[in-house]
């Protein structure tokens, strides 16, 4: 496990996991943060994703949610375009329930999905 300590002496981040650090209370995430503009397909190590759709429409497809229980993604949308950003399953997946979902077109939306091992969750 690899490590790097930031600005502040007692915060300590690892990208993509979780770890407990001694001097803090509980835990801290960091993660890579993407902007898309086209058709793509979230990774294990991705935390947060910013799509872009001044271009055209695209998906954004989720991971496979038994190889990544546990894991918290978040989506946000950064253009005010008409264009549509699906969320979108592997392997009749669900997202609460629905095989997509839809973020946008309204500026600035984000919502969270989390991976209860075998579909997602809004949280």
């Amino acid at each position: 496990l690899v490590v790097t300590t930031i600005a502040t002496p007692d915060a300590v981040w690892t990208l993509g996991e979780f770890v407990e650090v001694d001097t803090l209370d509980g835990w801290i995430v960091k993660g890579n943060i993407v902007t898309v503009t086209a058709a793509y397909s979230v990774t294990a190590r991705d935390y947060t994703i910013l799509a872009d759709a001044t271009a055209g429409s695209f998906n954004i497809l989720l991971p496979d949610a038994a190889s990544v229980d546990g894991q918290l993604f978040n989506i946000k949308r950064i253009d005010g375009t008409a264009n549509e950003v699906a969320i979108t399953t592997t392997s009749s997946q669900t997202i609460d329930g629905y095989t997509s979902g839809e973020i946008g077109p309204a500026e600035n939306e984000s919502f969270a999905v989390q991976s209860d091992g075998a579909n997602w969750r809004i949280v």
